[in-house]
């Protein structure tokens, strides 16, 4: 590649990135060209992406090699769900490897059931013993188990934009 093809590639690799940022945010690639160098007009429609990915808690999950999107709750509980809900997306990562969706999905009831009350004995002991990382990620467990057997009973309809099984 010449010095001149070099540029080429860059430059459209920039302005195809900018285009892309632009109607992500919603906005024309010309709103960022305001008569500055190029260079600056790349960089602000960037730093507008960056800003806005930090805002909305978006982050690279460098294990599971995807993006976390936290979910957004409102409303009067919004302050305890929204904690609770991380230490259940917590747990529920921990415990990928027994099988995600479709293995919860196979469980009967009846083990259903039986693994909300195993859950349910290991928080009741982390309560006893004040156990404050055990109670976090036990009441994390018993309320991932209860969503389980919810959706296995089919009363959970996954949103228009997340994955169904």
């Amino acid at each position: 590649m010449t010095p001149q093809e070099e540029v080429e590639y860059y430059q459209e690799t920039l302005e195809g990135g900018l285009r892309e940022i632009s109607q992500a945010l919603g906005l024309d690639a010309e709103f960022y060209d305001r008569d500055q160098a190029d260079g600056a007009c790349y960089l602000d429609c960037f730093r507008d992406a960056a800003t806005l990915l930090k805002r909305a808690g978006v982050a690279w999950d460098k294990e599971e090699w995807d993006w976390v999107v936290p979910a957004t709750i409102a409303g009067k509980y919004a302050m305890v769900l929204s904690p609770f809900l991380a230490l259940m997306e917590k747990e529920l990562h921990a415990n990928s490897g027994k099988g995600d969706r479709p293995g919860w999905l196979s469980m009967t009831p009846e083990t259903g059931m039986l693994e909300i009350y195993y859950h349910v004995a290991k928080l009741q002991k982390a309560v006893k013993n004040n156990d404050i990382e055990g109670i976090k990620e036990y009441s994390a467990d018993v309320a991932n188990m209860a969503m389980m057997m919810a959706d296995i009973f089919g009363t959970l309809t996954p949103s228009d934009n997340q994955e169904a099984v």
